[in-house]
């Protein structure tokens, strides 16, 4: 069943608990478990933030024009989204492999049993890939902007709705939105949509709330009881409290 989103609120503007530098530019920001990893556009490292806040290098190739769209890090590797391939690296040995290529990959997931769920941009696809990555399942006729995991349900957001389906491709509800955003984070059942590089965020819930910000947005993550906001320059992470959402 499709619900309307169609109120606007206006809030007002939020202020971060804290920032750190970065002295790397990053693109994207990935937490797992405590940890917070960072990657830059373009690069042949990620980068793990030690408890000083000091960026630790994990260098999985010897390219340094590698693009990196998006990553997912488990307990012992790291995937990375290059638009062409999912690629996996495991920290102990430090070997790279391909793990799925692609035309056009626009956005990853991994699931708690690490499977790997990915959109097909050109062939309008959401492919879902078995343990042995192999396709499990393909929804077509889908072009996916973004999407996220959490909680086990996947949130995909397409030209003017957001999707909520399970880890087999069941579709649990379906929104429809009227804003424009190329991206999507969720927390604690809460929806919030954003461009990069735009200073406000999208709250949905039964409408639109408006998070104003100090700064540009570049990616969002949630750390234990924050959010952590890497601004539109990729040289800071803003950290706000989730009651300020």
């Amino acid at each position: 069943m499709i619900f309307p989103v169609h109120i606007t609120l206006f809030l007002l503007c939020i202020t971060p608990i804290d920032s750190i530098p970065l002295t790397t530019a990053c693109h994207n920001i990935h937490v797992y478990q405590d940890a917070i990893f960072c990657a830059p556009f373009t690069g042949n490292s990620i980068f793990m933030l030690d408890e000083q806040g000091t960026m630790q290098p994990i260098t999985f190739t010897d390219n340094v024009n590698y693009r990196i769209h998006n990553i997912a890090v488990t307990p012992f590797s790291c995937y990375l989204n290059n638009v062409r391939s999912i690629e996996k690296y495991y920290f102990n040995s430090g070997i790279t492999e391909i793990v799925y290529k692609a035309n056009d990959i626009t956005s990853f997931i991994i699931t708690r049993t690490e499977e790997i769920i990915l959109s097909e941009r050109q062939k309008r696809q959401l492919i879902f890939l078995d343990f042995m990555y192999a396709p499990r399942f393909i929804m077509e006729e889908v072009t996916v902007k973004d999407m996220f995991y959490v909680d086990t349900i996947i949130y995909l957001l397409l030209q003017n709705r957001i999707l909520l389906c399970d880890e087999y491709g069941n579709i649990i509800n379906e929104k429809s939105i009227s804003i424009t955003a190329r991206r999507i984070f969720a927390y604690n059942n809460n929806i919030i949509l954003f461009s990069p590089g735009d200073m406000y965020l999208s709250k949905i819930s039964d409408g639109v709330q408006r998070i104003e910000l100090l700064h540009g947005v570049s990616d969002i993550a949630e750390h234990d009881n924050h959010i952590v906001i890497l601004d539109n320059h990729g040289t800071t992470l803003f950290v706000y409290r989730k009651s300020d959402f």
